[in-house]
């Protein structure tokens, strides 16, 4: 096997990306008792710059925190939300303000659609825990994540 690093290509890799500014991220750091350091854990944040036409450019950032799923997820589906051609003619801040809130709301809905089968199996779970013992103390001691 090649030291070759194999990426998913996804739609949003076509799109033309603004290169006037970027996205930053920081790694997760510790220190050793040696003085290296190194990554505490990988970064799950996932971020997007697009270039729309010459005047007009999205970002999104979005926090990783306890895994990327939802991180992932958005930053899929945002753009689709709101550049495929929702902002064509829309000049005003209250227009694109409501592309914008209707692109955050879609994909929330999208994404609590796409885990319904997640959640319900999760119920299932909580439903046979042993009478007694709570969740949170088997998600700490068992480092036990549903979702």
């Amino acid at each position: 096997m090649s030291g070759e690093v194999s990426e998913t290509k996804s739609w949003t890799d076509d799109l033309p990306v603004c290169f006037y500014t970027g996205v930053g991220l920081s790694t997760n750091q510790i220190y050793k008792e040696d003085g290296y350091r190194r990554e505490a854990r990988e970064c799950e944040d996932r971020s997007f710059h697009f270039k729309i036409d010459d005047h007009t450019f999205l970002y999104g950032v979005f926090n990783g925190k306890d895994g990327s799923s939802v991180a992932d997820f958005s930053a899929q589906r945002m753009p689709a939300e709101i550049l495929l051609g929702q902002l064509n003619d829309k000049t005003s801040p209250e227009a694109v303000k409501a592309v914008l809130s209707e692109a955050f709301l879609a994909v929330e809905r999208s994404y609590f659609e796409s885990i319904d089968d997640l959640l319900a199996e999760r119920a299932n779970l909580l439903c046979e825990l042993p009478e007694g013992m709570e969740l949170n103390h088997m998600m700490h001691t068992n480092n036990f994540r549903i979702l």
